[in-house]
């Protein structure tokens, strides 16, 4: 075979496993129905999914900073559900994004065409993704309350802004 079609084959295996590994991403707890949570490579779906995240997000903001920064009482579980369920609608839309991606792959094998707007939108989803982790992920750590806080409303602001530019990306 020649290198063209063995990079054909090799990309779409790599999307064969990219569909079976990634038709369920909800490993966080979550009481969004999982037609949200799946993923798509529909545009549309994408774009609830981030704009739903950007509505979650400010809510968890909201409750981090109206958090006490001493341990005398327990964070607030509606902000806990509103922290994860924003990393768990980012994640759904980054997969999204990263199928369509590797079918422009496989698609710019055969045509040549390429989509630079896709490739910016991802590259701000995917670190909105990583950065919408910190109040979950950092949440079992044991560091001060006041600390904690500070870089969840940090890193969740930013995450929320980097929704905003992919969104505005996004056809």
């Amino acid at each position: 075979m020649t290198t063209c079609k063995w990079a054909v084959w090799a990309a779409a295996g790599v999307v064969a496993c990219v569909l079976t590994w990634a038709g369920s991403v909800t490993a966080q707890p979550t009481s969004l129905p999982p037609s949200l949570t799946k993923t798509s490579i529909d545009m549309g779906t994408i774009k609830r999914q981030l704009q739903m995240a950007q509505r979650l997000g400010k809510t968890a903001i909201q409750g981090l900073q109206a958090s006490p920064v001493d341990n005398s009482v327990p964070l607030d579980a509606s902000t806990i559900r509103a922290s994860r369920e924003t990393y768990v609608l980012i994640r759904a839309a980054k997969e999204g994004l990263d199928l369509k991606k590797d079918r422009a792959r496989v698609k710019k094998d055969r045509q040549n065409e390429f989509d630079p707007a896709l490739e910016l939108a991802y590259k701000r989803v995917f670190e909105a993704w990583n950065l919408s982790r910190t109040p979950t992920d950092k949440l079992s750590w044991n560091m001060p309350r006041a600390r904690y806080l500070a870089m969840s409303v940090r890193d969740m602001e930013q995450a929320l802004r980097l929704v905003d530019q992919a969104l505005a990306i996004l056809p």
